[in-house]
């Protein structure tokens, strides 16, 4: 019993409980043993173990007066507020007991929101004991919760000139201190406290809370250990070791942590931001966004959280989204100058050159010594309409302002010559860290050097064994040289010694899907679900497996033995209703899509999914009750009004629709996007020429580039050309910074071979819009017929600002026809495996075979391709070069 008193008045509590429970075996008839095990399980968090233990106590002969106060602690720790208060009365009891129980009962009356009832309680406990040093810290917890800081000042003062070395009353002194924003007076409070009893581990928490906000992250890490030893399920305490981890960039590990508190973590002020910037980090991007969008939509004023969501946007290629959710910062007046700095920037890159100058100004305002701010917004100014067609801001080279994020910003928007100058810069500052090892062989990836990029990936995956981004890369270079079966190897290795990790097993059931092996990809998912079967994004992503490969029921199973928490969410909900209807369990499909849109009603993919499940069943009224449901909570929105026009059609007809457009165009709110839907039901009908003519009456009615580019769209798809160029040229010649019709004037000049006349009209979008993917690939096709090497520059830029097959093929084309033909088949693979059945990308697939060496590979290519399509404008070129490669073969 020594050994464990001592244990106990050092600190050492889980030490204490082993020795208490060695001497309550060995003597189970020891009261003195089963009261002090009770007490330290109250103060270890179990308090159901407590309860016992005190009760033991108690039957067994302990004074009442001794054993009631714990034994009602225990029942406030249970939340037992009720129970409490009838459990424990005071009538009756000496002065001192009641005081002790009033104290107890004052806890669960705030507890219970009777603040008035729990002031009562502890006035009249001081009444009956004005010496107790527990009833003056009562009485300020109670004064505390009535957020009166003063009352509870002077009851703090109370407990303390009866006790100075109360560690109860130091720790809240600390506490209202911080309220106050005196963070060296509550520093001072929490370590006398800490001297004054070592075993509070709530007040250790709150000191250890303290210093990581101070950056105190050594002696924060002392404390958050401390007490982890005892409650190693702390969730507090692990947060904030997760939030240290994170800080030292050791951002697996904190990931590791912070998984282990993940339904707890939206509770913590910055939980959500920690995660999002630990899986950021970590290359998870999607679960990254997720955590940020959530955090910011919580925390609207949080400058941290809006910088860490639009670095993300941006590395998404999510330009307009960045430049969205800085604006507002900046029109909520939460902007601050780096937020002007990066929206300046970004609006640059948009090409809205004026916006950007107010912003840069606005920084300058701010920060009037930052020269990066004052260079850029000089040289914005000073730009006219004959500067260069791709405008980029210039390179911050101070190392302070470089971040991992601001490279990654400069990869997504394509501008590898800045990432590169600034992952020199960041390497010279950090070395070759993790991340900038992941750096390096994204941009070598990014020019297509495989080789490359496959060497730095394997150094990182040499000097850091645990970077899931190093093998997840390499697997994905294995893929992209059809090298599936050592992209498994690759990432089988890491699951092995991780099988918990979601993104190694999700990328390579992508990969084997993504190759026709679904069996494999589904096992793997299999093994890491059996590994992690509480992670939901991995579970959806088994379940979605199971449903897209015949499995569906089995998914259904599955999802009937998820807990109810699990089942619940909406993305699950989601997964079960995917499911449902690949196993062809239409109408409970549509009752779980049901379920969703009455938790979320604006959910607008659900609600269209779920309409035409009904219009499959028949049930024309309920889809359209559904669709005008819709439309109610999203007044305006133009693609529910396009499904009810496209519904109408189908359901009752032209003239039917033409009645329905009428009624909803009549609705002020549904504008401007109803001012199309009259056109729209005779393009449906395909009936072109009344489809033009209805969007020509509106054009004279409330003019639009959107109605223009209809109108014309529906006589270019009848065959009348030249009426469609004569609606877009008037009007551009009266909207000529219009870049929607710029562009669809351009694509009819290159189709008839006026590329003189597209190229000005390219070169006046892409110096409003210097980022435009359509602009850029257009410009690119015009230097490849002339053999220009900008063709490569403009291909990849709209490849990386864009990426699709579309891009990819093009990109791909140039490379391979500026003799760069290995890099180009990577591309032209990719392309071809998402569009199967073109012909001029089967034949420059076939072309980019044959120019790399694989002529065999060409020579099939092109057997196919020739059996299969009779007629196609490149089929001459292709029976040349299938005669050449037969020839050399």
């Amino acid at each position: 019993m020594v050994i464990a008193r001592r244990l106990i008045e050092t600190g050492q509590l889980q030490a204490a409980r082993a020795a208490l429970r060695e001497i309550v075996a060995n003597n189970p008839s020891s009261i003195d043993a089963h009261f002090r095990l009770g007490s330290l399980h109250l103060r270890l968090g179990d308090p159901v173990a407590a309860n016992k233990e005190l009760r033991i106590a108690r039957d067994m002969g302990m004074a009442p007066s001794q054993v009631s106060p714990l034994l009602a602690q225990s029942y406030l720790a249970q939340q037992l507020f009720k129970e409490l208060l009838e459990e424990f009365p005071t009538a009756g009891l000496p002065p001192p007991e009641a005081a002790n129980l009033l104290t107890m009962r004052a806890m669960a009356q705030l507890a219970l929101d009777d603040k008035p009832g729990a002031k009562r309680s502890v006035d009249l406990a001081g009444e009956l004991a004005p010496e107790s040093v527990d009833v003056a810290i009562a009485a300020a917890r109670v004064a505390y919760a009535s957020n009166d800081r003063d009352e509870a000042d002077r009851a703090v003062d109370r407990a303390l000139d009866l006790n100075p070395l109360s560690g109860e009353a130091l720790s809240l002194r600390g506490l209202i201190a911080i309220d106050r924003g005196d963070t060296a007076k509550a520093m001072e409070a929490y370590d006398a406290a800490m001297v004054a009893d070592p075993s509070l581990l709530n007040t250790r928490l709150n000191r250890a809370n303290l210093e990581v906000n101070l950056g105190m992250d050594a002696q924060a890490k002392l404390d958050v250990d401390f007490i982890l030893a005892d409650q190693p399920d702390n969730a507090t305490a692990l947060f904030l070791r997760g939030v240290l981890l994170a800080r030292a960039k050791d951002y697996r590990a904190a990931l590791t942590v912070l998984q282990r508190i993940d339904a707890f973590l939206p509770e913590f002020p910055r939980g959500l931001f920690i995660l999002a910037l630990v899986k950021s980090n970590l290359g998870q991007g999607a679960q990254a966004m997720d955590a940020a969008t959530k955090y910011v939509a919580r925390n609207p004023a949080d400058l941290d959280g809006i910088k860490l969501l639009t670095q993300m946007h941006l590395a998404a290629g999510q330009i307009d989204k960045a430049i969205e959710l800085l604006g507002n910062a900046a029109a909520q007046g939460r902007a601050d100058a780096d937020i002007f700095y990066s929206l300046g920037q970004i609006l640059i890159r948009a090409g809205q050159k004026q916006i950007a100058i107010q912003r840069l100004e606005q920084a300058l305002a701010l920060a009037p010594a930052n020269k990066d701010i004052s260079a850029l917004l000089d040289k914005t100014r000073a730009q006219t309409a004959g500067a260069q067609l791709l405008s980029i801001a210039p390179v911050r080279t101070d190392p302070g302002t470089i971040t991992e994020a601001s490279v990654a910003t400069s990869l997504t928007l394509g501008d590898l010559a800045i990432a590169k100058n600034q992952l020199d810069v960041l390497r010279q500052a950090q070395g070759f860290t993790e991340r900038v090892g992941i750096l390096t062989g994204m941009i070598a990836l990014a020019e297509l050097d495989l080789a490359t990029a496959n060497t730095v990936f394997k150094d990182v995956a040499r000097t850091y064994p645990d970077s899931t981004m190093a093998r997840v890369n390499l697997a994905k270079i294995a893929a992209l040289q059809n090298h599936v079966d050592d992209a498994e190897q690759i990432l089988a290795e890491t699951l092995t010694l991780d099988p918990r990790n979601r993104l190694a097993a999700t990328t390579l059931a992508g990969i084997l899907l993504a190759n026709g092996l679904a069996s494999r990809a589904i096992a793997v998912l299999e093994s890491a679900h059996d590994a992690a079967p509480n992670d939901g994004e991995l579970t959806a992503f088994l379940l979605d497996a199971y449903s897209a490969n015949g499995q569906a029921p089995r998914a259904i199973t599955m999802l009937r033995a998820l807990s109810q928490e699990q089942a619940s969410s909406l993305p699950m909900m989601a997964v079960r209703a995917r499911a449902q209807e690949a196993a062809g369990r239409a109408a409970e499909a549509r009752e779980t899509y049901t379920r969703i849109l009455t938790i979320n009603p604006t959910d607008k993919l659900v609600r269209l999914r779920l309409v035409d499940l009904v219009l499959a069943a028949k049930d024309i009224r309920a889809a359209q009750q559904l669709l005008r449901d819709g439309l109610r909570t999203s007044a305006g929105d133009a693609d529910m009004m396009a499904a009810i026009i496209r519904t109408e059609v189908k359901t009752a007809g032209v003239e039917a629709a033409l009645l329905v457009a009428a009624e909803l165009e009549a609705d002020p709110a549904n504008q401007p996007a109803a001012r199309n839907l009259r056109g729209d039901v005779y393009l449906l009908a395909g009936r072109l020429s009344d489809a033009a003519e209805a969007y020509g009456a509106q054009i004279a009615v409330a003019p639009s580039s959107e109605l223009v580019l209809r109108a014309a769209g529906a006589l270019y798809a009848g065959r009348q050309v030249a009426p469609a160029r004569a609606v877009l040229q008037t009007w551009i010649a009266a909207h000529p910074n219009d870049n929607a019709t710029a562009l669809s004037i351009a694509g009819l000049d290159l189709e008839e071979g006026n590329i003189a006349d597209a190229e000005k009209l390219l070169i006046g979008v892409l110096q409003r819009q210097p980022n435009n993917p359509v602009a850029l690939s257009n410009m690119a096709w015009i230097f490849q017929i002339r053999a220009d090497p900008q063709a490569r520059e403009y291909a990849q830029k709209a490849y990386f600002l864009a990426p699709g097959p579309a891009t990819a093929a093009s990109l791909g084309w140039v490379l391979t026809t500026a003799g760069d033909p290995v890099r180009g088949l990577v591309l032209l693979t990719e392309a071809v495996r998402q569009i199967p059945n073109d012909a001029a990308l089967q034949y420059h697939l076939a072309y980019a075979y044959a120019a790399s060496g694989e002529k065999a590979k060409a020579e099939t290519t092109l057997r196919a391709l020739l059996a299969a399509t009779p007629n196609f404008p490149d089929r001459p070129a292709a029976v040349r070069l299938l005669s050449t490669v037969v020839e050399q073969k």
